[in-house]
């Protein structure tokens, strides 16, 4: 698996890359540490919810081909992505990822 990671001016961090095991591209973002505090704050500084075992609303979204974690909040019901919508995804990180990976998913080439 190849995964890379840039963290964004807005303090949240983007995770990209291909999962050879799976033979698919992902692309994810995560929100702030400040975000995150704000949440758990409104929450009374609980953690974890009962329906997820991860800090609340951590991910924003998390898209793969066939292996979608979290839906893109752009398309809740969307469970599979093809190569042309995860790279419409990552062109709004053009200046985070490199141009090598964004031709990469463009060509179908693990990277």
């Amino acid at each position: 698996m190849s995964i890379y990671h840039a963290r964004l001016s807005n303090g949240r961090h983007i995770f990209w890359g291909f999962d050879r095991m799976l033979e698919e591209y992902f692309i994810r973002e995560h929100k702030s540490a400040d975000e995150i505090e704000k949440e758990q704050e409104a929450m009374n500084g609980n953690l974890y919810t009962f329906e997820e075992f991860e800090p609340p609303n951590m991910m924003v979204y998390n898209i793969s081909n066939h292996s979608t974690v979290r839906p893109h909040p752009d398309t809740p019901e969307q469970l599979e992505y093809a190569n042309s919508e995860i790279l419409e995804h990552m062109l709004k990180y053009k200046d985070y990822i490199p141009l090598e990976h964004l031709e990469a998913v463009t060509m179908d080439i693990p990277y």
